[in-house]
């Protein structure tokens, strides 16, 4: 490939799948997996709960009370996701001590709920898909390349683009199709980004350069926003050709 993607056949390699990840409660850190189901709707586990502070949709690209949302770890055992004390063990979502610890974190009233039961707070498509191609551009924008970190984008699938190709390729793909394990990825649009990605999450610094960059670069997208296909289990390491 010669760095753009959408110059390349049907069945050629575009890479290899890097990290899967989910966010079982919206707003909060997600988890990184090894394998997980991708269907129609999303990855299997993915935004099942929200979180609500002071009576609104926890939104922390807007509100200040909700930023340290991104920077709290929440994880999915059974049908229940479970939000990280600063104890380091682990309450259900469902359970007083989960909405008490957040809402010590934030200083706020905080409700966890099934998304459900909450309005909705935006519609998405399936899956958020990045490349290393597209991390590696954003590096070669900004002061302090260490912090072009996939976690600040919180994608469902980073893909490990083959050699040659560069650039931001998963936007180049918008109308083509991903065949990634046992599951077929159509590519629909770029994913126009909020200010969530300069928040400090995992230790990573808080950076509003990086919105700057991406605005001027990019015209306010980065990375790519997936419809699927069917349904299948994704692993890391599994090829991924242009369908």
């Amino acid at each position: 490939m010669d760095g753009r993607a959408d110059r390349g056949g049907a069945g050629m390699i575009f890479g290899r799948v890097r990290e899967i990840w989910r966010y079982p409660v919206s707003s909060m850190g997600g988890e990184k997996l090894e394998s997980a189901i991708f269907a129609p709707g999303g990855v299997e586990g993915d935004r099942l709960w929200g979180v609500e502070v002071d009576g609104a949709i926890a939104a922390p690209e807007k509100r200040k009370v909700c930023r340290p949302l991104p920077d709290m770890p929440a994880r999915l055992l059974g049908n229940i996701p479970e939000v990280l004390l600063p104890s380091g063990g682990w309450a259900r979502a469902d359970a007083p001590e989960a909405s008490a610890a957040i809402a010590e974190r934030l200083a706020a009233r905080v409700r966890l709920a099934p998304h459900e039961s909450l309005a909705p707070r935006y519609e998405r498509l399936d899956v958020h898909v990045l490349t290393t191609a597209a991390l590696a551009s954003l590096a070669g924008w900004i002061s302090d390349p260490a912090q072009a970190d996939p976690r600040r984008y919180r994608p469902n699938l980073v893909i490990e683009t083959a050699g040659g190709v560069e650039g931001l390729p998963e936007q180049d793909l918008v109308g083509r199709r991903l065949e990634i394990g046992e599951v077929r990825v159509e590519i629909v649009e770029p994913c126009a980004r909020c200010a969530l990605p300069a928040l400090g999450v995992d230790g990573l610094a808080f950076l509003p350069e990086l919105i700057h960059a991406v605005s001027k670069r990019a015209g306010g997208n980065f990375g790519a926003l997936a419809r699927i296909e069917g349904s299948g289990r994704i692993a890391t390491g599994d090829e991924v050709r242009l369908g």
